[in-house]
């Protein structure tokens, strides 16, 4: 059930953080926190999953030493956040299979770190579940940019 209220966003990103900085350090990864104190309008676990997984996903995808930028602005009624990594990235085919309903296939990170496939497919979910969107951009050998909208107000 999907219950959204206002939030601060940075307090869920911080929090995030804060759980997979731990895992970041494994890599040398450095997590950079760019999103403006910003009040939004949504279901708070799905906020978390959303972020806790392409956060996740950035440090599984980036190479020792990397770093992952997360940034919002706001757009008309939404906040847009992006989660941007300097990782493996992706295809232009890979990126357009992503959320297709068949297509459910684990690629393996930088360190072989595994997964399901399904995080990315369940976080556009519980976007559009509390009103925004989720997509991504991306170029091979340079990096992925997730980003994904919230209601700024109820």
């Amino acid at each position: 059930m999907v219950e959204p209220r206002e939030l601060e966003i940075n307090s869920v990103l911080e929090n995030t953080i804060k759980v997979l900085t731990p895992l970041a350090s494994k890599k040398d990864i450095k997590i950079v926190n760019e999103v403006p104190d910003t009040k939004c309008f949504s279901d708070q676990n799905h906020l978390t999953i959303i972020l806790r997984n392409l956060i996740s996903n950035a440090i599984k995808f980036t190479h020792v030493n990397g770093t992952i930028n997360i940034s919002a602005a706001r757009k008309d009624d939404f906040l847009e956040v992006a989660v941007s990594d300097n990782g493996i990235g992706m295809s232009t085919k890979k990126v357009e299979q992503l959320f297709k309903n068949a297509h459910v296939a684990s690629t393996f990170g930088t360190n072989n770190e595994k997964g399901t496939g399904l995080g990315l497919f369940l976080c556009k979910e519980m976007a559009e579940s509390n009103g925004g969107k989720l997509w991504v951009t991306s170029i091979e050998n340079v990096g992925t940019t997730v980003f994904f909208t919230v209601p700024l107000h109820k």
